[in-house]
């Protein structure tokens, strides 16, 4: 079981934002601590063979997680080759920019992908998690099996965007939002916006002490009213 983080250092809208601090630490800590408290799981930072990205490489080294570098566009070889190297029998995809990774849905989701009848599973259908808290879990055999398929640039850029778009060949497991629908909650880190936002609600916590999921989502709906 593993989680393959994607990250690099360049985005248009918020140029080195992985490396930004939040709250205290870089982005990309967020997602790195989060899972090393996993023993589970097994965190792996895929990030782009490019000089610029070294940072994020050296950062998953001291926190002491595996890294692999591959293409800068081609995200889904760059994860087929993750799979691969580390012979990964099921992952989960982890954005590098989403500070706050809902434990107890990511074990569940493991744990369900592990029955033979299920193929993937998702917390997007319908969307009604945090905007920007995604869960998403596959088989390794069955997203190899299909990266033939993912031949457009927007396929081999946003890999799962291929499983949704054809959504009724495959088995799918859905893992429904209890509290109802939040998807109004940003708790990602998209744009400097975003940073401001997050850090006003963490700055509501007390230091060294980590946040309940649940926690956060009330603290950004009571701070902004929405």
């Amino acid at each position: 079981k593993a989680a393959i983080i994607l990250a690099r250092i360049d985005s248009s809208r918020f140029p080195r934002k992985a490396v930004t601090k939040v709250g205290g630490k870089r982005l990309i800590e967020w997602s790195i601590d989060a899972l090393i408290s996993m023993p589970e799981i097994k965190p792996i930072l895929a990030t782009t063979d490019r000089a610029i990205d070294d940072p994020l490489a050296i950062i998953a080294a001291q926190k002491g997680i595996a890294v692999f570098r591959g293409d800068l566009d081609n995200v889904a070889e760059r994860v087929a080759g993750c799979i691969q190297a580390f012979e990964i029998d099921s992952f989960a995809r982890i954005n590098g920019d989403s500070p706050f990774l809902p434990q107890k849905d990511l074990l569940e989701a493991f744990s369900i992908i592990e029955d033979p009848t299920i193929d993937f599973v998702t917390n997007l259908l319908p969307r009604a998690f945090p905007y920007g808290v995604s869960i998403e879990v596959m088989k390794s055999s069955f997203y190899l099996a299909h990266l033939p398929q993912l031949t457009s640039a927007h396929y081999r850029e946003h890999l799962t965007s291929y499983f949704y778009d054809h959504i009724d060949q495959f088995k799918v497991h859905k893992i429904k939002y209890a509290p109802g629908n939040d998807h109004e909650v940003r708790l990602v880190v998209d744009t400097p916006e975003d940073k401001v936002r997050i850090e006003n609600i963490l700055a509501q916590i007390p230091q060294n002490r980590t946040p309940e999921f649940s926690e956060l989502v009330n603290l950004y709906k009571n701070t902004f009213n929405t």
